[in-house]
């Protein structure tokens, strides 16, 4: 049984972010994206199974970045300031 995401949005949202290396995630990210939208890969560390057809259809932007945990504090001072 394929897991459900919790809400719709009528046309996708513009961008999805994937916070944990649960594996549907990332498939789930890119099925709530709209058209042209993105998808940015936060954390993970697991395998994902994913259908390509479906990103290259969509034409959607799967773009990773990796952070640091003691990095929080200085970012939370960047919003502050």
């Amino acid at each position: 049984m394929k897991p459900k995401i919790g809400f719709v949005v009528p046309g996708g949202v513009d961008v999805a972010f994937v916070c944990t290396g649960a594996s549907p995630v990332l498939q789930q990210a890119v099925e709530a994206v709209r058209k042209q939208g993105r998808v940015m890969l936060v954390a993970g560390g697991g395998r994902a199974e994913v259908i390509p057809e479906l990103w290259t259809w969509k034409e959607v932007e799967v773009r990773g970045f990796f952070s640091y945990l003691d990095e929080f504090s200085q970012a939370l001072e960047l919003f502050r300031e």
